[in-house]
């Protein structure tokens, strides 16, 4: 396992790095791509756990009070005397609306969400809307949630899931990008005697990744970014090319 979190270091500089998991890995690749994937989960759930709970303290605390004034009742908003609620942040900024009626499209374009009528609908920043039906909350269930959302254990649960999320995201985007930078790197290797497979392509593309992902862990931890995709596939398939270029002109061991 040792040589693993080696080649992490040496992925920076070292062509022998790239040779050994080309052409001597096998289990080794399995773990060396969980290993990277949690790294950058821990990135993008670093970024999503601060925005959450960002959020959380902005806007949801501060209209707590105004949303247990609201029931659900047949999956239908029920609101005091039938008149809507807005929710405003803590500066005063009116964010989402509570209404027993569909809002008007010219009101709903200002908020975030709406809980509206029978559903909960969520403005994304195209301007589109996800919408959730309301006739699985019962009354005891919108207790019990906003019970919850008041209580310390909501903050644990929201940064929980933000890294649960952020895994799973994290290892897809992985799978896609070995797999995009696997066939760069045959089109590198294609003169190369042996000839490199896809498979061995695919662990070159891994460790090629491995500086951005570190890299993008120190932009999350200290600088709550992430490097654009376009530059993270730039800096893998430059240093692809010092790898495989490496191997041609016979730098390091070949087989």
């Amino acid at each position: 396992m040792t040589e693993i979190f080696k080649t992490l270091v040496k992925s920076f500089a070292h062509p022998s790095a790239y040779f050994t998991a080309a052409f001597k890995w096998k289990w080794r690749a399995a773990a060396y791509f969980l290993l990277l994937s949690g790294i950058c989960a821990l990135s993008i759930g670093v970024i999503s756990a601060r925005v959450s709970i960002e959020f959380y303290d902005d806007n949801i605390k501060p209209a707590l009070p105004d949303i247990m004034k609201m029931d659900i009742a047949d999956g239908k908003v029920k609101t005091p005397d039938g008149r809507d609620i807005e929710l405003k942040d803590k500066n005063g900024r009116a964010f989402a609306l509570i209404s027993e009626n569909y809002a008007d499209p010219n009101i709903r374009k200002n908020h975030l969400m709406l809980l509206e009528k029978d559903r909960l609908a969520i403005i994304m920043p195209d301007g589109s809307e996800m919408y959730s039906p309301l006739d699985g909350m019962t009354p005891e269930y919108k207790k019990m949630f906003f019970e919850f959302m008041d209580s310390a254990a909501y903050k644990p649960t929201a940064v929980l899931f933000s890294f649960i999320m952020a895994l799973a995201i994290a290892m897809a985007m992985m799978l896609m990008q070995s797999l995009v930078l696997g066939v760069a790197a045959m089109i590198f290797t294609i003169t190369m005697v042996p000839r490199l497979s896809f498979f061995q392509c695919c662990k070159l593309a891994l460790v090629s990744m491995s500086p951005p992902i570190i890299i993008d862990f120190f932009l999350a931890v200290f600088m709550n970014t992430l490097m654009p995709s376009f530059v993270f596939s730039l800096l893998s398939c430059g240093l692809i090319m010092y790898a495989v270029t490496s191997f041609r002109r016979g730098k390091v061991e070949t087989v």
